[in-house]
C-alpha cells in the first residue's frame, strides 16, 4: 500500500515539475522579440567570450559586420573581417551610424 502511494507521489512530482517548466518556457519565449535583418544591414555581434574576463570599460559587442543572407529559421550569415560565418539571430543588434556627428577642428595657436 505504501509503495503505491510513493509511486503516485513521485508521478505527481514529475507532472508538476513538467507543468512548471512549460509555464516558465512560455513566459521566457513571450519576452523574446524576434529581430528581422535584411541583406546589407550593418549589425553588431555579441561576443560572449568577454563575459568571464571583461574589463570595466570593455565592450562586449564586436563589429560592425554586414548581413549577407538571412535564413527563414533565424540563422544569419555575416561578412566579417576574417570571412563569412553563420550565427543565430539573437546575439545581434542593429548598428546605427551617427551621421549627425560633425568633426570639429580646434586650433591651439592663438594667432
Amino acid at each position: 500500500m505504501q509503495m503505491n502511494e510513493l509511486t503516485e507521489l513521485r508521478d505527481q512530482a514529475y507532472e508538476t515539475s513538467y507543468i512548471y517548466k512549460e509555464r516558465t518556457k512560455l513566459t521566457q519565449d513571450a519576452k523574446l522579440i524576434p529581430t528581422k535583418f535584411a541583406l546589407g544591414d550593418t549589425v553588431l555581434l555579441f561576443n560572449s567570450r568577454f563575459k568571464k574576463f571583461t574589463g570595466k570599460f570593455r565592450s562586449r559587442w564586436s563589429g560592425p559586420v554586414k548581413v549577407i543572407h538571412a535564413f527563414s529559421h533565424g540563422a544569419i550569415e555575416l561578412e566579417g573581417p576574417t570571412g563569412n560565418f553563420k550565427v543565430n539571430g539573437y546575439p545581434l543588434k542593429a548598428y546605427l551610424e551617427d551621421q549627425s556627428r560633425e568633426e570639429h577642428l580646434f586650433s591651439l595657436d592663438p594667432f
